[in-house]
């Protein structure tokens, strides 16, 4: 389980090619993601950058320095990129 100080560093926001925003939040030992007018929704934590939202994964990507960058969105065989904007 990433700790929270782990999670703080994946709070914000993410907007992919098409312009759609991911938000994520922390709450308490919880990382939850919102897209667009979805419901906000845990995310599970498979490692300290990999996370799984049902069948669907989301692995944060980190520079050298350990900031994050940005994202990929994994569903149903497709990848989708996503630049942390805030």
């Amino acid at each position: 389980m990433p700790s929270a100080a782990t999670l703080d560093r994946y709070v914000g926001q993410y907007k992919d090619a098409a312009g759609s925003l991911l938000v994520f939040r922390r709450y308490g030992t919880m990382l939850t993601m919102k897209a667009g007018a979805s419901p906000e929704s845990v995310i599970l934590a498979h490692s300290d950058t990999r996370f799984s939202l049902g069948r669907n994964f989301i692995q944060f990507e980190l520079d050298p320095a350990g900031t994050v960058t940005g994202l990929v969105f994994e569903a149903g065989g497709q990848k989708i990129s996503a630049t942390r904007v805030r």
